[in-house]
């Protein structure tokens, strides 16, 4: 479809209230969009959920392996899931950075599917195995508890990696999304060595004296 002249001269009254550094740039931008084509766009929206299938399906596939994982070999599980997380990582960055912008999604699928794979074995295991050390008589404060620090986490995340890579994005795409990804990659490093030092929290905490009796 192409610009009428109407529409140019919109575009044009727009940039000129814009700074006079980003006129070329945003006038480009919004010429682009203008043209666009809704097959264009149901092709980009068509891509992302295809590139973000393998995450998904290994995700799906590991939360009903992995109750029978920690039940046969404990607390290391969660540690596993961990570093295979940590490994998807670190093949991502090694992808995106080494590739762009010229990164293809199947050079994304495996590292990807490392991701989904390590995140279903850490959090399906890790509600089970830290509830399980709360007392009985304490379950419901110990869930609402876990519950709320997750969901606090995830926005509290979600805002400052994102505020971080559009601060470091203007200057290199490509850097600012690897410098995302080593903040969550020392998360998840924080993670497995938590899971791993579980169980001697539980044991030492098992002889406790409940902090309310039954």
């Amino acid at each position: 479809m192409a610009v009428d002249d109407q529409t140019s001269g919109e575009l044009d009254v727009l940039v000129q209230h814009v700074d006079p550094a980003t006129q070329s740039h945003l006038g480009a931008a919004l010429a682009e969009a203008v043209q666009s084509r809704p097959a264009a766009v149901a092709q980009v929206v068509d891509g992302s959920l295809v590139g973000a299938l393998p995450m998904a399906l290994l995700f799906f596939a590991g939360s009903h392996v992995a109750p029978q994982l920690i039940t046969r070999f404990g607390l290391a599980a969660l540690s596993a899931g961990a570093v295979v997380q940590l490994a998807g990582l670190a093949s991502l960055v090694t992808v995106v950075v080494g590739r762009w912008p010229h990164v293809s999604l199947w050079a994304m699928a495996l590292p990807l599917a490392l991701v989904g794979a390590g995140q279903s074995m850490l959090f399906a295991g890790l509600f089970r195995s830290v509830l399980a050390t709360v007392p009985t008589h304490l379950a419901g404060i110990g869930s609402g508890v876990l519950i709320t620090l997750q969901q606090s986490g995830l926005a509290l995340g979600v805002a400052t990696l994102g505020t971080l890579y559009l601060a470091l994005a203007p200057d290199n795409i490509a850097h600012a999304f690897a410098g995302v990804e080593y903040v969550q990659m020392g998360i998840v490093a924080l993670l497995a060595v938590g899971a791993a030092a579980l169980p001697r929290l539980t044991k030492a905490t098992s002889a406790a004296t409940p902090i309310i009796d039954a």
